[in-house]
């Protein structure tokens, strides 16, 4: 747990949004530490869990696949 005094949307703009995704109103997901997801949830290494907005789920798709082609390009 992180305490700050910033509005979750005042950091994420700081965040690299290639990197980093906001998957609903309370959380921004870091995607190198997705393990997995479906269609309703996001799932980390460490064990932990995440909804996914039903409105944004097309879109959390794409950035993820996106992040994963990029990432897959770096190691080459």
């Amino acid at each position: 747990t992180i305490v700050v005094s910033k509005t979750l949307h005042e950091i994420e703009v700081l965040l690299p949004s290639d990197k980093f995704y906001r998957c609903q109103k309370s959380f921004v997901v870091n995607f190198r530490h997705i393990s997995n997801h479906n269609n309703s949830e996001i799932f980390f290494d460490n064990g932990e869990k995440a909804s996914i907005s039903r409105r944004l789920t097309a879109e959390f798709k794409s950035a993820f696949r996106d992040y994963i082609m990029r990432y897959n390009m770096e190691m080459l």
